[in-house]
């Protein structure tokens, strides 16, 4: 549309006022001087749009695209080993200047691999071939520490050399890492799972929740010992958005599975202090039940339950589109917390 009025309004001073052109379109030029504005306000023949985005920051650095840059990425041939295993690794070396960036040739890096203590496990001294890449082996410990590795490149400090001299006196280094597990294997033979929680609990109940541990033959894993863990988290809101707050354990105790491999747990309902004169309160309960059977097998299981003040949500569905003349089709949904339905 061409002959439209467009006002930028800018943070500190009056708005900015522009016209489109033939195409529709109309260039608002940004200078250091500019406050960040979020509001533009479009108006043609009595009709106005308001419309708001986000311009970001504003930044110029007139030496940025001289700047020498440097990184790596690292590749494995899996993400997770078994101990004892050898590991296949793949890098690249990359420069970036003047909006450019290119493989670098025929330069070391060093390539470290640590166990998830940030103990060093191997180390190398690595050269680039023609195309900037460099590979690797190396062996997993045969026993020992399981979890997450890290393996990762730094530039070459074993010699002097052109590039990286550049690059650590007028550039910067991207540091870059990537992570792989380590875990021994053991093909589960039962697992624990939470029965649905369709009851509605309040402050002062006595919150049950059920389970069961069965193996995949369909047998329960009866009179076993089960633990279980509590917590308790707060949604703390605030003017711009909402996050639960840090967890606080409320019990952790044991209990035992029946003959068919069923488990109850039973936990209070516990609030902070003075959270009565809270009418719109919201807390998450999250219960943690491990099961380990005679052969030393773990397994886990973990379910949440949300209690609060006002219980019962209404939740209003209309279609994301209509056209003028046809009948609206209006459908309501009241869930609990739990998001299961309320009739």
């Amino acid at each position: 549309m061409e002959g439209v009025k467009l006002e930028f309004f800018n943070e500190y001073s009056s708005p900015s006022v522009k016209y489109t052109d033939k195409e529709g379109s109309a260039n608002e030029v940004k200078t250091k001087s500019s406050s960040r504005s979020g509001r533009i306000r479009a108006s043609i023949n009595g009709d106005t749009l308001n419309t708001n985005y986000w311009p970001g920051y504003f930044h110029d650095y007139e030496d940025e695209e001289f700047i020498p840059l440097a990184k790596t990425l690292i590749y494995l041939d899996r993400a997770i080993y078994r101990p004892g295993q050898k590991v296949f690794f793949k890098g690249i070396l990359l420069k970036h200047i003047k909006d450019k960036t290119t493989t670098v040739a025929n330069e070391y890096v060093e390539i470290y691999v640590d166990d998830p203590n940030g103990e060093e496990i191997a180390y190398y001294r690595l050269k680039t071939n023609k195309y900037g890449s460099f590979n690797g082996s190396f062996s997993l410990p045969t026993s020992g520490i399981t979890g997450e590795f890290e393996i990762y490149a730094e530039e070459d400090t074993e010699e002097e050399s052109e590039f990286w001299n550049d690059i650590l006196d007028n550039g910067d280094f991207g540091y870059n890492s990537l992570s792989f597990k380590v875990e021994e294997y053991k093909r589960p033979t039962f697992e624990v799972k939470f029965d649905d929680i369709n009851e509605t609990f309040h402050p002062g109940d006595t919150a049950v929740v059920s389970g069961s541990a069965k193996s995949f033959m369909g047998a329960g894993i009866s009179n076993t010992n089960l633990i279980y863990e509590v917590t308790r988290q707060k949604l703390i809101r605030r003017w711009w958005y909402s996050s639960y707050g840090d967890p606080v354990t409320i019990v952790v105790d044991t209990t035992t599975t029946d003959a068919e491999g069923k488990y109850q747990i039973t936990f209070p309902v516990i609030l902070e202090a003075q959270e009565d004169l809270n009418e719109n309160y919201l807390y998450k309960y999250k219960i943690k039940a491990t099961v380990v059977d005679v052969t030393g097998e773990t397994r886990e299981a973990s379910t949440s339950i949300k209690i609060g003040a006002q219980n019962l949500l209404t939740n209003l569905v209309l279609p994301e589109s209509v056209i003028t003349g046809d009948t609206l089709d209006l459908k309501i949904e009241n869930t609990n917390l739990n998001e299961n339905p309320v009739l």
